[in-house]
């Protein structure tokens, strides 16, 4: 992560660079080169790994800015709840066929498409597109819950912030649907009451 971190980012990078250059009495442009073929081999060895002994339940999905560029990353976590960095995707911007490009390369690496996947991802439309461009409408997705949780709060006050965050938590702490949906109703109301944009972003 390092790595990947310190070639993509110049800020990080220039920081990171000097800081390595003083401690180890190297040159930076030798630092510099070694950052560059380690992410590169990092991300040769994440692109290319064999998916077809592990058996995921859920995917996420998510893009990531690095200055001009859009990196789509899928991590996959498998039934005994290891997560794994299935693979990555470069693009100009966040558009559905980087991500078909994405799972295409994933199935074409072993992994299964016998059964359906759990998706979470955030409120794009593209990666939502892909996954149906992909593998049909048998898969569920899911919105990120930290994802949704901030779109919420970015149309409250701040003096509502912690009684929202207080009765959120409440709903995805119950272990019976029931109980779950009865705190949901509630903070709809609540919701209702103080921002009708907050509210249609929950529902």
């Amino acid at each position: 992560n390092l790595a990947i971190t310190a070639h993509h980012s110049s800020p990080v990078r220039t920081q990171l660079l000097d800081e390595l250059e003083g401690g180890l009495g190297l040159k930076k442009s030798s630092v510099s080169k070694a950052f560059v073929e380690g992410s590169r081999q990092i991300l040769e060895e994440m692109n290319s790994r064999d998916l077809g002994a592990y058996d995921f339940c859920t995917i996420m999905v998510d893009g990531v800015e690095l200055g001009e560029r859009v990196v789509i990353t899928a991590l996959g976590i498998t039934l005994e709840g290891k997560k794994l960095i299935l693979g990555t995707r470069e693009g100009d911007t966040e558009n559905w066929e980087v991500v078909r490009d994405l799972f295409q390369n994933l199935i074409d690496r072993g992994l299964k498409t016998d059964s359906p996947y759990l998706f979470t991802i955030d409120g794009a439309k593209a990666l939502r597109k892909g996954i149906r461009k992909v593998f049909g409408e048998i898969c569920p997705i899911q919105r990120c819950v930290r994802h949704k949780e901030r779109n919420i709060v970015s149309y409250l006050g701040d003096q509502h912030h912690a009684e929202f965050h207080i009765r959120w938590k409440k709903i995805h702490g119950y272990t019976h649907y029931d109980a779950a949906v009865a705190e949901y109703k509630m903070l709809e109301h609540w919701l209702g009451q103080i921002n009708y944009e907050a509210l249609k972003s929950l529902q």
